[in-house]
Order: C-alpha cells, then sequence, then structure tokens
C-alpha cells in the first residue's frame, strides 16, 4: 500500500504514475472516492478537468515535498482546474479532507510507497530517458 504523508496525517492513496492511470484518475469512482496520487518525473504546470469524476475532490498541487496550491473540482465539470505554478506531484483527495485535517499551503508532503510503486516509477522514468 502507497501512503501520502501530511503533517502528522497519513493518508491509502493510489499511485497515478502512467500516462493512461493519469488520464483516467479517478474518473467514475464512487463516492467517497479513493485518494490519488499524481506523480511527475519533472516539475510542470499540471491543470485536471473532471469530466466522468463524479465526486467533488481537493486538488493538492506540490513541488519539492512543499503544497503550493489547493484547488477545488467539481463533479463532472469541464472547468480548467489548476494552478500557474509548477508541480511535481498532485493529490486528489474526496472534498473536505483539507478543511478537516487542516491541510494548507506550505506543508510538507511525502510519499511513502510500496515497492511495485517504486518500480513503476523506475521504469517510467527509464523509458522516458529521465
Amino acid at each position: 500500500m502507497d501512503y501520502v504523508k501530511i503533517a502528522n496525517n497519513s493518508f491509502p492513496v493510489i499511485m497515478a504514475i502512467t500516462s493512461s492511470e493519469q488520464e483516467r484518475g479517478l474518473m467514475f469512482q464512487p463516492w467517497p472516492p479513493p485518494a490519488m496520487a499524481f506523480f511527475y518525473a519533472e516539475p510542470r504546470i499540471n491543470q485536471f478537468w473532471m469530466k466522468d469524476t463524479i465526486s467533488a475532490l481537493d486538488i493538492i498541487f506540490c513541488l519539492k515535498n512543499k503544497i503550493v496550491a489547493i484547488r477545488s473540482g467539481e463533479p463532472n465539470s469541464l472547468r480548467v482546474i489548476g494552478s500557474d505554478v509548477i508541480s511535481d506531484l498532485v493529490v486528489e483527495f474526496p472534498a473536505g479532507i483539507c478543511a478537516n485535517y487542516s491541510l494548507v499551503e506550505g506543508m510538507h508532503i511525502s510519499l511513502e510507497l510500496d515497492d511495485s510503486s517504486k518500480m513503476k516509477i523506475f521504469a517510467a522514468n527509464t523509458l522516458h530517458g529521465w
């Protein structure tokens, strides 16, 4: 099992590493959806939409183990959600998690990955020459 750690909290998370996993995201997941983390080997501006995502989400954009932006995602919306800052990790939670756990910009965030996720990241980075 993979986990995202923020402050003194640890949340189980599904990793979206491959492009197909990232494209699908949390589409069609019933409420409450699992937490999902999108890993990017190279920092970039990341933007999302919520087509076919039936649950409201808290979307956390991170860079170098720090939360740099938090946005809200509306169910089934085509509105682009993102930040103008680069990120290397984006974590999606069911809406309300950020408020319930007092998660804010500037907090430290890290991943605790199992071996299969580490291998998948290694393979993806090797395939793309990162």
